[in-house]
């Protein structure tokens, strides 16, 4: 269904994916980001404060309109969008789970054997299903009477919703868990 539609964005790709988020913000059940960027300039200059004209993706003057539970992953070496842009987003994003911060660079997430892509693939199937049930509560309450709403959005917090039990990794960041259901 168009109203169950996950969004994932890689690197480049994460333009597209939060102009798509930004502009539908009621009409995407969730989003993935991996190795998300800010904008193209800021990946070659963190003394950018506003945002030129010819920057191309400009996230950063998106991220405020989007609603949907976002989970982002990304490398704390990677090299090609420093890891603060994760970072920013994560803190920014309004809806955001627990996100997966891992020792890696931009291009070797997914580099190694089962058990070092398996946690990955679980910690994105179970915000799969988060973001299904939550987009499956909100299509409930909008056919109930608002007297009966227990969800209410200005009471959400903008900090990320937590996910139990999380290994550390080299650098004392979550390395990964499974959001809390």
């Amino acid at each position: 269904k168009p109203d169950e539609l996950i969004l994932y964005g890689r690197s480049l790709g994460s333009g597209p994916t939060i102009h798509l988020a930004s502009t539908r913000p009621t009409g995407i059940a969730g989003m993935v980001l991996e190795s998300a960027l800010l904008s193209i300039i800021r990946t070659q200059c963190r003394c950018v404060h506003h945002t030129c004209s010819s920057d191309m993706f400009p996230n950063i003057d998106k991220i405020s309109t989007i609603e949907c539970p976002t989970f982002i992953i990304h490398g704390t070496r990677d090299c090609v969008v420093p890891h603060y842009h994760g970072r920013y987003l994560q803190e920014h994003i309004a809806n955001t789970v627990e996100p997966l911060w891992m020792p890696r660079g931009h291009n070797n997430l997914w580099e190694g054997d089962e058990s070092h892509c398996r946690p990955i693939f679980d910690r994105i199937n179970k915000f799969i299903s988060y973001a299904l049930r939550e987009r499956r509560k909100r299509a409930c309450m909008l056919t109930t009477h608002p007297s009966k709403h227990k969800y209410d959005r200005k009471k959400q917090s903008r900090q990320p919703r937590k996910l139990p039990s999380a290994a550390k990794d080299s650098e004392g960041d979550r390395k990964s868990g499974g959001i809390e259901l």
